[in-house]
């Protein structure tokens, strides 16, 4: 790192990062050029570490904007491409591939490629695309909340077809982590609608963005109301783009969380309506038929769901289709069926906590042995999770 012609930096933002960001740093350091870390305030021996690593830091400040602080580490970058990372993500891929990408695009004209991230969460993941690999000329951080990177002129960035692949977020795992993230970016948000009000604002873009932003982060935090509203003024905007989309989404989601299936449906159908993947309008139509008491319909819908993208272009883990067809199995009378379905999201996907009551009543007083050979079959990774999952549970219903 420290090369005179550098090719790539890694930017990131940190605050009090100390427990998590030697992991990163170290995974980025047989991949770029440089390291640019911004800090807004740490006193947990964050900027020592970070300097430990050969980084850059900017002792810096946090005034509740997002954009604005990427934008003080993009400043200090002297790379010609940057890398932009979080201290809870790590670097887990092919450092020559995706220096191939910068090599090669000059070649192919393009600003910027999507990078390819698992998310890890407490029994499941998902993978999603934002466009994290960019010209640092050109380019600047806009949205004080979930903030997105645009070209300085306004003007439409040139995206590589291909995505950078190998980076894993490990962080929030704990729920009342991430509850509390998404509660501070929801005042946030709200407040950042609020300038847009007081500015006159009338984009009708800008306020589906913010607002759609404003609702994500209400949902998370379990302020659901909240969310619907924000998710309805995305909704009345003259507009019917993505935000939109992902707003009924979103509603959808939040309508069968309530156990409200009729409202559901509706929302379905416009998805569908708007050209949604139709695997997952299944998935969702699924569910409303399993509430409104077609078990039977919901389990022949899940069996044809393979492969779940939703509309922002997250894909999940087929363990949460596959769990959610053993429930259904269930209420429909196959408990064979739901046993079978509920080992392979325990033990192929790792959706143990929790599940294992369920199991063991699924199963009835027959002997143990051939269930354990159903998880077997599924290797070794989550093993010693499912035999603690199901002793515990054995020993509380003694």
């Amino acid at each position: 790192m420290g090369n005179l012609d550098c090719k790539l930096s890694a930017c990131l933002i940190v605050r009090n990062e100390h427990a998590r960001l030697a992991e990163c740093l170290t995974s980025l350091q047989p991949l770029v050029d440089e390291i640019v870390v911004y800090d807004t305030g740490s006193n947990d021996g964050t900027i020592e570490l970070a300097r430990s690593f050969g980084a850059r830091v900017i002792e810096g400040y946090w005034d509740d904007d997002f954009a604005r602080a990427r934008n003080a580490a993009l400043a200090a970058a002297r790379g010609t491409w940057v890398l932009s990372i979080d201290a809870d993500e790590r670097f887990t891929g092919d450092p020559a591939e995706l220096r191939a990408l910068v090599a090669g695009a000059g070649i192919a004209q393009v600003d910027g490629y999507r990078l390819e991230i698992q998310h890890l969460t407490a029994d499941s993941s998902y993978l999603s695309f934002p466009l994290g690999l960019f010209r640092r000329e050109g380019t600047t951080w806009r949205g004080q909340v979930h903030e997105r990177v645009c070209a300085t002129d306004g003007s439409a960035l040139r995206l590589g077809a291909a995505t950078a692949r190998g980076l894993t977020h490990v962080g929030y795992v704990d729920a009342d982590e991430a509850r509390g993230k998404a509660a501070r970016n929801a005042v946030l948000g709200m407040r950042e609608l609020q300038q847009l009000h007081e500015a006159g604002c009338t984009d009708p873009s800008e306020l589906a963005r913010v607002l759609l932003d404003l609702g994500r982060s209400l949902m998370a935090c379990d302020q659901q109301q909240g969310a619907i509203d924000a998710f309805t003024g995305v909704r009345d905007l003259p507009l019917r783009g993505p935000e939109f989309v992902q707003a009924t989404d979103f509603m959808a989601r939040l309508a069968l969380g309530a156990n409200q299936p009729d409202d559901a449906a509706i929302l379905v159908q416009q998805l569908r309506a708007s050209g949604v993947d139709a695997e997952y309008c299944n998935w969702l139509e699924a569910q409303v038929l399993a509430q409104q008491g077609n078990a039977v319909a919901a389990y022949q819908m899940l069996a044809e769901v393979s492969t779940l993208v939703d509309p922002a272009g997250r894909i999940y883990n087929q363990g949460q289709v596959i769990e959610m067809r053993a429930l259904a199995a269930a209420l429909a009378g196959r408990t064979d069926d739901a046993v079978s379905d509920l080992v392979e999201a325990m033990a192929g996907y790792g959706r143990v906590a929790g599940r294992g009551k369920l199991l063991l009543e699924w199963w009835g007083d027959q002997p143990l042995a051939p269930l354990w050979d159903q998880v077997s079959e599924y290797g070794t990774t989550y093993l010693d999770c499912i035999r603690r999952e199901l002793s515990a549970c054995e020993v509380a219903a003694v």
